[in-house]
């Protein structure tokens, strides 16, 4: 825990109780604070507050509790109740050490995952087995025991099902994104979770606005919309979260090698500014694209395709 630098806190029985309080989406991105809190207010206070900066109904808000500040996706998280407890004993009375104020980082639950619990990031490597229609997940330090985490119900359209899954991304709070290529569609698995959530695609196979044309790589943006690479499409879409239509952020424009092009994207990565990354199998190349630009810039590759030493400088 620690001490966070601005806030005032408030005193209670003589003694400094005040929590500082960051909302994050699913993502990981902060929307909401930070803001000192007195740790007397009920859970369903911290809750409306939440629903009312944010514009979404209450009914429709959760709150999953996370204690690590330096990571979403370390420690034990457990949801917020619904009845009016005060934070300091939904928590468990972290204040109790010598610090006066404690910053606690709470994640956001929305209308997408309503009817799912997250319960807590779940560190392994993930594998995209596309001819087995599922995702394992393989626990570091125990080889030879994978757990299917996503599909293994045979090849299939239905919530339960993957179709040639081919990317996968997991977010901080544990979230699954599964691009299948088969079904050209991004299907969301959160922990524990037995059947998915569409988010992008699944209207068939197409290059408009709400299709997608074989996904392969898939990531996450700060604001946590979804990007999806459509080798297919030669194209980056962007989805924001509950939208029904992506729009595209590189390439679009047919394959090809001229800048403002793709040729089979697909892998992708976007860091912490927004940059993104597309690895082009049609191009061997890497290019770098900047936020709002149309065209990319060359990183990696684009000599062709070839296994020999780099030329000279």
């Amino acid at each position: 825990m620690r001490p966070h630098p601005t806030p005032a806190a408030t005193r209670v029985g003589g003694s400094t109780r005040s929590l500082v309080i960051r909302v994050r989406a699913l993502s990981g991105a902060s929307v909401w604070g930070p803001e000192a809190v007195d740790a007397s207010t009920s859970s369903a206070e911290l809750r409306r507050r939440v629903a009312t900066a944010l514009g979404h109904p209450e009914g429709k808000v959760r709150l999953v509790l996370q204690l690590s500040t330096d990571c979403l996706a370390s420690g034990d998280v457990g949801e917020l109740p619904a009845t009016d407890v005060s934070l300091a004993e939904a928590i468990g009375n972290p204040a109790a050490s010598s610090q006066d104020i404690v910053e606690l980082a709470v994640v956001l639950l929305t209308e997408m995952l309503d009817s799912q619990v997250c319960a807590r990031a779940l560190p392994g490597v993930y594998v995209a087995e596309s001819t087995n229609h599922r995702v394992t997940r393989w626990p570091l330090g125990a080889p030879g025991r994978g757990e299917v985490v996503a599909g293994g119900n045979g090849r299939g359209q239905k919530s339960t099902q993957l179709a040639g899954p081919r990317g996968v991304f997991v977010d901080v709070s544990g979230r699954l994104l599964v691009a299948e290529t088969g079904n050209d569609r991004v299907t969301c698995w959160v922990p524990g979770a037995t059947s998915s959530i569409l988010v992008a695609g699944g209207e068939g196979r197409g290059d408009r606005p709400w299709q997608l044309s074989e996904p392969h790589g898939v990531c996450v943006d700060n604001a946590g919309a979804v990007l999806v690479a459509e080798a297919g499409n030669h194209r980056v879409t962007r989805w924001p979260q509950g939208a029904e239509v992506g729009e595209v952020v590189a390439g679009g424009r047919g394959p090809g090698s001229e800048l403002g092009q793709l040729d089979t994207p697909m892998g992708i990565f976007i860091d912490q500014r927004g940059a993104l990354l597309v690895a082009e199998a049609g191009n061997s190349r890497v290019t770098l694209w900047r936020p709002g630009a149309t065209q990319g810039e060359v990183v990696a590759g684009g000599r062709g395709a070839g296994g020999g030493p780099p030329p000279p400088p």
